[in-house]
């Protein structure tokens, strides 16, 4: 069942991998926020400067709670090890960021003033904005039919709707991840969120965007090297996702589709460059071989509630 909220507030999760700068400044732009009760900062095994991380969090405590996972899981295995510390606070809602944002001052009590104004809502997601200006996503859709996604890119007056949150930034309220679970950690890396929105409507759920709060994202985009690992989960995951919800007579008109976006986004990420071209192709091959690969799919949602 799940359990009432016990404070008041909000608890923030930020997730760390190797990068102990842009999660401070994650973190020191919360701080300031009213109604963020803690911030819980996970380091995902991280090959470097855990420990000088952890030891600035010390400096932060007791607001700010340091946890390193044991083995690095992924993104959806390290955000749920931060919302069962989160949760034991009995907060009324969660916020989960990546550790390359900003957020801008009021963007969490916005936020949360949404999902007060409304008990059908389970989600409220900020207007995500780069560096430039520029806006990366205001919300998103998705299309359970054929699981086509996008993001949003203008921005309404008011808040609206959405079927698709960005894993970026979210506040979640904390009843809805006791009754649907957290993160699938079998996907490691990549849309998890997409599962994750797609489970939250199933169990009639709204989400919503809030025009008025902001979130700076860094967009870490500019590694070769990560945009190529991208391609290959994105293309296995998103056929895992299909196979785990569609019919076979629906899954084998979408798979074709998602391979062929995959291709798209691997031509996206090669740029002008042939080499990369050819490792996009072999990638996109390996994560729809991967994807494919014979059996039954099955994602399962993890508990995210800790009894301790």
């Amino acid at each position: 069942m799940p359990r009432p909220p016990t404070t008041a507030g909000v608890v923030a999760v930020v997730l760390n991998y190797d990068d102990r700068a842009a999660t401070i400044s994650c973190v020191e732009s919360l701080l300031p926020e009213p109604g963020v009760s803690s911030v819980v900062v996970v380091d995902n095994d991280s090959p470097s400067g855990a420990e000088a991380l952890a030891d600035w969090c010390a400096t932060q405590a007791p607001r700010v709670r340091f946890v390193a996972a044991s083995v690095n899981g992924g993104f959806g295995a390290g955000m749920n090890l931060g919302l069962r510390v989160a949760l034991r606070e009995g907060p009324a809602s969660v916020l989960l960021l990546n550790n390359d944002t900003v957020v801008a001052t009021g963007a969490v009590a916005r936020l949360q003033a949404a999902l007060d104004a409304d008990p059908r809502l389970a989600v409220a997601v900020p207007v995500v904005t780069t560096g430039t200006g520029a806006i990366w996503a205001a919300g998103g859709t998705v299309d359970p039919r054929t699981l086509r996604v996008a993001h949003r890119h203008d921005v309404p007056a008011m808040p609206t709707a959405i079927s698709f949150a960005p894993g970026a930034a979210l506040l979640v309220r904390s009843s809805v991840l006791a009754e649907v679970g957290g993160f699938v950690e079998d996907l490691f890396l990549y849309w998890e969120d997409v599962e994750l929105s797609l489970r939250i409507t199933d169990a009639g759920w709204r989400m919503v965007l809030v025009p008025g709060a902001e979130v700076w994202h860094q967009v870490q985009g500019g590694s070769p090297a990560r945009a190529m690992n991208a391609v290959y989960y994105r293309t296995r995951n998103s056929l895992w996702v299909a196979r785990a919800r569609l019919r076979s007579g629906r899954l084998a008109q979408v798979r074709v589709l998602l391979a062929l976006r995959a291709l798209r986004v691997a031509g996206r990420a090669a740029g002008r460059s042939p080499s990369r071209a050819l490792t996009g192709l072999r990638l996109v091959a390996r994560g729809v071989r991967d994807g494919l690969r014979p059996g039954t799919v099955t994602l399962q949602a993890a508990d995210v509630l800790d009894e301790r």
